[in-house]
């Protein structure tokens, strides 16, 4: 290799160091500034495999479903992705917004709502409710509010409530985690 160019990757090699540490210490400040929200440590204990059975609310028939749930972006966000894989499969990201815990569900509705924890929301039922979202005006059906009871660390239910001109279904998910 030319002497040259072996000298201008060294330069720009020793040029990322410092970049990389101080992205290092930005994340390092940032996880010691904020405290740890209860209900977001609670979504990452759910991280894992999970199996189950999806109802309406009421006397509907069940059907199977899957989810898995892991926890992403350096530990800030945590993924639910339902039925990975199927022609429904839809992904919610939980994530804190400077305090409050924040939930963006990709919709098989073709819509992109968001919902953020109500101040009663607990560690055991976390219950979010439609704040924005995107894509609505094209596909006006979508998720109103989210629960999920969680007191057993393998076992967990999903209340999903769907909006559509007016009328409200829910939908209820009961998930036990896989071996």
């Amino acid at each position: 290799m030319n002497a040259r160019i072996a000298g201008s990757l060294a330069v720009v090699a020793l040029g990322l160091v410092p970049a990389a540490r101080a992205g290092e210490e930005m994340a390092h400040d940032a996880q010691k500034a904020s405290p740890p929200s209860p209900i977001l440590e609670k979504l990452k204990s759910l991280s894992g495999e999970w199996q189950g059975t999806a109802h309406p609310a009421g006397d509907g028939k069940a059907v199977p479903t899957v989810a898995t749930i892991k926890v992403v972006s350096a530990g800030s966000a945590v993924m639910l992705v339902t039925d990975p894989g199927g022609p429904h499969e839809m992904v919610t990201l939980f994530h804190a917004d400077d305090g409050p815990i924040l939930a963006t569900h990709y919709c098989a509705a073709m819509n992109q709502p968001r919902m953020k924890a109500t101040p009663d929301s607990t560690p055991e039922r976390m219950t979010f409710e439609f704040v924005d979202g995107t894509n609505l005006k094209t596909h006006p059906g979508r998720m109103q509010r989210l629960t999920v009871s969680a007191s057993d660390p393998s076992r967990h239910t999903q209340e999903w409530v769907f909006l559509d001109r007016g009328k409200a279904s829910t939908m209820v998910f009961e998930m036990t985690r896989k071996n």
